[in-house]
């Protein structure tokens, strides 16, 4: 798998996966991130999950 590969197109994340990725994603940045306003693309690869944890630290 490539930083670039997207995880969802791939279906490497299921509806349980993209829940239990993004726990680990908020516990990597040190926050809770509001459900209302997530935008699936944020972590859509691997190289945007990065960034999604070191954007705003």
């Amino acid at each position: 798998m490539h930083a670039d590969t997207d995880l969802f197109a791939a279906e490497v994340l299921d509806s349980l996966g993209t829940l239990a990725f993004l726990d680990f994603l908020e516990e990597q940045r040190g926050e809770e991130t509001e459900l209302a306003t997530l935008k699936i693309e944020l972590f859509s690869t691997l190289r945007k999950a990065y960034g999604f944890v070191f954007a705003q630290a």
